[in-house]
């Protein structure tokens, strides 16, 4: 095995990620390497590209948070299955004292990740892949599984009975709709610009779909919800989010919730005497604990959840980049090293 390999850097002040041949990581005490199967492309690599930048990641390290490998060599008092297929808790690889919106000291986020053939992580930070969860499916549980499984179970809490309005059903939209049905929802509405989005969603199912202009149009004759779970998170949908739930906020005792999911960058504003005569709970989220994404991999391996899952080459990173900015990819996408050298 070679002791080089291949890996996209982030460059402080770049929105390219750089493909370098470095040195392959030997894990130190408590520590796992994986070869890396695959690792899932997330709008929160935009955001550091784009957005965040050398602000607030001000050094180089190895991009990719959704993670997927085999495990292949353990540092002392590591504990996992040599061979075995896992998955990367990423808030589990922070050291002692940091806190969950720490990013720039998370695995893949701010410290070497999994855009790259090898990686090292905590063997903690580490979730078994059930047998029958592809690898590429697999990376983007650890992440868009994990995120979506939390917001729709553990944030927004829906359950039967409840109206419930989805924005955005891309990658994790999706997910949120066979989750929220599974979780015993009926009345399940989804918002999303993009036909095959909305053709989707109904098959995963949603009873209702609109476009962005449908659903002004409906709200105004009346629609209303209980719940909102925002993937999408710009002024426009969390304003037409608060007028979903307006109705239910001015009865006597309820109060409608909105999950803000997506990672937006755009000020809104707001009315505090609105904000008193109707009542909403606005809650962000970010992430879920170890135990939501052992849930997602367990409902993948009954086949009760399903992703679309698209695969590029590592060396294609940066194209996937561009169509993440396009809005071109349908789902989700990972990529694949080659691992010629294995």
């Amino acid at each position: 095995m070679s002791s080089t390999m291949l890996a996209a850097v982030y460059k402080p002040g770049s929105t390219r990620l750089s493909l370098e041949r470095v040195e392959r990581p030997k894990p130190g005490p408590g520590e796992v390497l994986l070869r890396i199967r695959a690792c899932g492309a997330c709008h929160s690599d935009l955001f550091i590209l784009d957005v965040g930048n050398a602000a607030h990641w001000p050094d180089s390290f190895i991009l990719g948070h959704e993670a997927c490998g085999e495990a292949i060599e353990l540092g002392e008092g590591a504990d996992a299955d040599l061979g075995a297929l896992y998955c990367v808790h990423v808030t589990s690889t922070k050291r002692a004292g940091r806190t969950q919106t720490q990013l720039e000291d998370t695995f893949g986020l701010g410290i070497n990740g999994a855009y790259a053939e090898f990686a090292v992580a905590p063997a903690s930070a580490l979730v078994r892949v059930p047998d029958g969860v592809p690898p590429a499916v697999a990376a983007v549980a650890a992440d868009a599984g994990t995120t979506t499984w939390n917001a729709v179970n553990g944030v927004a809490q829906v359950h039967p009975g409840q109206r419930v309005l989805i924005i955005g059903v891309g990658g994790l939209g999706l997910l949120a709709v066979q989750i929220a049905v599974l979780a015993g929802v009926e009345d399940l509405s989804v918002s999303d610009p993009r036909s095959h989005a909305l053709e989707l969603a109904t098959l995963a199912g949603a009873k209702r779909t609109f476009t962005p202009q449908n659903l002004n149009t409906a709200i105004v004759d009346g629609f209303g919800v209980d719940v909102v779970i925002d993937f999408v998170s710009t002024a426009e949908t969390f304003r037409v989010a608060r007028e979903a739930l307006r109705e239910v906020g001015t009865q006597v005792g309820r109060r409608g919730r909105l999950v803000i999911v997506g990672v937006g960058h755009e000020d809104v504003k707001i009315n505090l005497a609105d904000i008193i005569l109707t009542p909403i709970e606005v809650i962000p989220t970010l992430y879920g604990k170890k135990e939501d994404l052992a849930s997602v991999l367990d409902l993948l391996a009954q086949n009760k959840l399903k992703m679309e899952v698209e695969q590029s080459a590592l060396e294609d990173v940066n194209d996937v980049m561009d169509e993440l900015r396009g809005g071109q990819v349908r789902s989700r996408k990972v990529v694949v090293p080659s691992h010629v050298d294995a």
